[in-house]
């Protein structure tokens, strides 16, 4: 009887690990999350937490870079950083890629949106897609980003910039480098309370743990030399 139980309990726990296996998708190892702002060891960019940055235009954000501001030692992402960290995510998820929207499989890219910070939650109302279903909103992350040489022509537009979304609906998620609605392009000095912007900077490069070790294996050489011994001082 109690082997019984034993065998029970051991297939439970089996089937459950292997839910999760399915379920649950692995941090991937290039990304390192500091609360704060995460590092994508593939590009060697720390990536701000959107959230402090929202209702901030994109003039009030630009004047704060450099010493003394907000965001010293910050900058702009372009759209093609962003478009290479939401692809490096979950690259084996995508389900469709045409450089200006992306879609993943459900539950990949969730992870990223809550680490780097969430700007909308839970739309009651939904959005209908091009079906005429309705998606229902779960979290999204939303900002703005600096054009890059290839953009969309909707954004193209002086004085202004477009927001790029990452978002989890019920049943699919998907990144939107550029999106076509109206209420995507920002003026440059208009802010909004749902979207901020999408801030990157060169990550330190850390110091290997053999060039620490090695480091204070000298420091300890030459306090060792310059420390005289007892017998030396007896012998004066």
């Amino acid at each position: 009887m109690v082997l019984k139980k034993i065998k029970l309990h051991f297939v439970t726990i089996v089937l459950i690990a292997i839910f999760h296996s399915n379920t649950v998708h692995a941090m991937p190892t290039h990304i390192t999350d500091h609360n704060t702002y995460l590092t994508d060891g593939l590009s060697g960019l720390d990536w701000m937490d959107v959230t402090p940055t929202i209702n901030q235009s994109y003039d009030f954000i630009s004047s704060q870079f450099g010493n003394g501001g907000l965001y010293n030692d910050w900058r702009y992402a372009s759209s093609n950083e962003l478009y290479a960290l939401v692809t490096n995510f979950a690259p084996n998820d995508i389900t469709n890629d045409n450089a200006i929207r992306t879609d993943f499989t459900f539950g990949s890219i969730r992870p990223l949106i809550q680490m780097l910070g969430t700007t909308l939650e839970v739309d009651p109302f939904g959005v209908v897609n091009a079906s005429g279903g309705t998606l229902l909103l779960d979290v999204a992350t939303s900002g703005i980003v600096n054009k890059d040489t290839t953009v969309n022509p909707f954004c193209d537009v002086p004085g202004s910039h477009c927001r790029s979304t990452i978002a989890s609906y019920d049943y699919i998620q998907h990144f939107d480098l550029y999106s076509d609605g109206n209420l995507d392009l920002l003026d440059d000095t208009e802010s909004n309370q749902f979207s901020g912007s999408f801030l990157v900077r060169q990550s330190p490069v850390p110091i290997p743990t053999a060039v620490w070790l090695f480091g204070s294996g000298l420091i300890g050489l030459v306090g060792m030399r310059k420390k005289p011994s007892k017998l030396s001082k007896l012998s004066t």
